[in-house]
């Protein structure tokens, strides 16, 4: 889950396609939507930050969290920065009641506006391999190797070769550039 603690309110219009947005930062006056739109982005994060399906927001005067959102979808700008689609999530979603009006769920010493932070009930999803592991990813780590080496042993009756002859003769001819 993303925690984001916006600075200040600021005028900064914004009209990149993804994110049209005339203020960022936060204030107790700015309407659900404006705060929305302002801590959607852009931010420097890494790829990994696309695992998040949750942001709050978190006010830097009170401490407490202001909004909880949804994220649905992620666009990177041609400077590396993440910004984040979504939605504001209402009273009674699980997410808004556990965290909104809450205290900041980060350590108090984390100084970053935006850091992740793990709620096992909101984050975590089914590892992909059929396990049944709790993940952030789509796989615990290793569990990749795990289900190819499963379907090659189903499959392929263990034979990598078999794999590697029965994809080549699939595969999509390369395109060239």
């Amino acid at each position: 889950m993303l925690r984001i603690r916006p600075g200040a309110r600021l005028y900064d219009p914004d009209d990149h396609p993804f994110l049209t947005r005339e203020l960022r930062g936060y204030d107790p006056t700015m309407t659900p939507l404006e705060v929305l739109h302002a801590a959607r982005g852009w931010w420097v994060l890494a790829e990994a930050a696309e695992n998040e399906k949750f942001a709050v927001v978190v006010s830097r005067n009170t401490g407490l969290v202001v909004m909880a959102a949804a994220i649905e979808r992620w666009e990177q700008d041609e400077e590396g920065r993440r910004a984040f689609a979504g939605r504001i999530l209402p009273p009674g979603d699980p997410v808004h009641d556990r965290y909104v009006g809450q205290p900041d769920p980060t350590p108090n010493a984390v100084r970053s506006a935006v850091t992740y932070f793990t709620d096992e009930e909101f984050d975590s999803l089914p590892c992909r391999c059929g396990c049944g592991e709790p993940t952030r990813a789509p796989w615990r780590p290793g569990h990749d190797q795990r289900a190819l080496h499963t379907l090659i042993r189903t499959d392929f009756d263990g034979s990598v070769a078999a794999f590697l002859d029965w994809y080549q003769a699939r595969r999509p001819a390369p395109q060239n550039a």
